[in-house]
């Protein structure tokens, strides 16, 4: 779960965020001539705050382990494996497939 510091940092980089889209840097009035691209920016930024935040376990919530693994390596799958729980776990597949 994520604490209350945490909230809070989140809100100081999404107002930070807003301050930077909002005002052109050195102006006093507030700039609402937001192009298509300014406002994915502006989301990609706020994004990219909220991920900073959180753990590895909570980035990947509600992943298939299928649709994590995909992204590594064969070898970077293995890692921390000893051999024997890796040839176990072919056995069992060798089975599975006959």
């Amino acid at each position: 779960m994520i604490s209350q510091n945490q909230d809070l940092k989140y809100l100081i980089g999404a107002l930070s965020e807003i301050e930077s889209v909002l005002f052109e840097e050195g102006e006093t009035e507030m700039n609402m001539n937001l192009t298509p691209e300014q406002v994915i920016d502006f989301g990609k930024k706020l994004g990219d705050v909220w991920l900073a935040g959180l753990t590895p376990q909570e980035r990947i919530a509600g992943l298939k382990p299928s649709e994590v693994l995909s992204n590594f390596k064969p070898s970077d799958r293995l890692a921390g494996l000893n051999q024997a729980e890796i040839e176990d776990d072919l056995k069992q597949l060798k089975k599975q497939a006959h």
